[in-house]
């Protein structure tokens, strides 16, 4: 089962949460962004005891409203080292992706044309805007994390399996989830094992970057299950 976002009201974050936006932009430039990843839904995933740190901030921006290049510029300009600036892919649709640091501060930023690229699972679809403060939940993260739903919210098919799988191990060690939980991320799951039996490409992404990159995930899962 394949979830569908709803047409729901858009909220607006707590004053804290925009502390935190604000403070992204100080210390990035940024004056537009969308704030992303665990940074958004570890308030929520505490209340059930799932406690972590947020290593690095996710950053979303549109690129009608700013470029890798102009970015680039900014961060330099505020002494932080560009690790990687490079061409990335989401759900098959080219984007631009930024990872850059400055002391124990790392940033992951993500260029695209529409924010809707952005997610594999429910608990991954929530969004924080900079400066309007608007909060996206089109999945109600909220409560699906509350009851460790954890659904899929695009199919194998519409996205590198491997990508995938690396997305599914991080979350289900992070949560102490099963992927057999219920029948439909289990139907996920296998749907997802029979593309990477089948998958091929002869591109670098959608090969070895891929593959590398679910490997380093999963292993990373397993450490962190063992934790």
């Amino acid at each position: 089962m394949i979830a569908q976002p709803l047409n729901l009201k858009n909220k607006q974050v707590s004053k804290r949460d925009y502390s935190t936006l604000k403070s992204l932009s100080v210390k990035t430039g940024v004056k537009d962004f969308w704030l992303i990843g665990s940074a958004t839904y570890k308030k929520v995933a505490s209340k059930i005891g799932v406690k972590f740190q947020v290593k690095d901030f996710d950053l979303v921006i549109e690129e009608r409203k700013e470029t890798y290049r102009s970015v680039i510029k900014k961060l330099k300009k505020r002494k932080f080292n560009i690790l990687k600036s490079r061409t990335y892919y989401l759900k098959f649709q080219k984007t631009h992706q930024i990872i850059a640091s400055k002391g124990s501060f790392s940033l992951d930023i993500a260029f695209v044309k529409d924010i809707s690229v952005i997610g594999h699972f429910n608990w991954e679809s929530i969004f924080w805007h900079y400066p309007t403060g608007q909060l996206r939940d089109p999945y109600e993260v909220t409560k699906y994390i509350k009851h460790l739903k954890l659904v899929p919210v695009v199919s194998p098919r519409d996205e590198n399996p491997f990508i995938l799988v690396a997305r599914l191990a991080k979350l289900c060690a992070r949560f102490n989830l099963s992927p057999n939980q219920d029948k439909g991320l289990r139907d996920f799951t296998r749907e997802l094992t029979n593309r990477i039996s089948t998958w091929k490409s002869s591109g670098y992404f959608h090969g070895r970057y891929a593959k590398e990159h679910s490997y380093a995930g999963v292993l990373q899962a397993i450490l962190r299950a063992q934790a």
